[in-house]
């Protein structure tokens, strides 16, 4: 009984159309076939767990076009306190010792010249 429930569903209908611009009948096919559930949605997540850093890394999703991105916006870059030129890490090379030893050597000649600027106008208002 359940088996010819299942074959009755499943089974073509037909039905006769008539069609005002011809003067034949056409026979059109149709399957009726019980809705199918779309597919399950996998969940995949940009986030990467680093054991080293103890941190979450965003991953692209596409990786090709991140690689294509970021040779295209690579350039080499130049310290604007040391003048070094700088390939990749910019953030990492300003807390480097060569370059904080350049801004505290800066830092020192522009307090020197501040201080020696104030004494020689001091002397010209007098």
């Amino acid at each position: 009984m359940y088996e010819e429930e299942l074959n009755d569903k499943a089974s073509i209908k037909t039905q006769e159309v008539d069609d005002s611009t011809s003067k034949g009948t056409e026979i059109e096919k149709e399957e009726s076939l019980p809705p199918s559930p779309p597919p399950p949605r996998v969940l995949t997540s940009i986030k990467r767990w680093s054991e080293n850093k103890q941190r979450y890394f965003y991953k692209p999703k596409d990786p090709d076009y991140a690689k294509n991105h970021y040779w295209k916006h690579k350039h080499d870059m130049q310290c604007l306190v040391c003048g070094a030129i700088v390939t990749t890490a910019m953030y990492r090379h300003v807390k480097s010792l060569r370059c904080l030893l350049v801004r505290d050597a800066v830092q020192k000649a522009l307090q020197q010249g501040q201080i020696g600027g104030e004494e020689t106008s001091h002397q010209i208002k007098t």
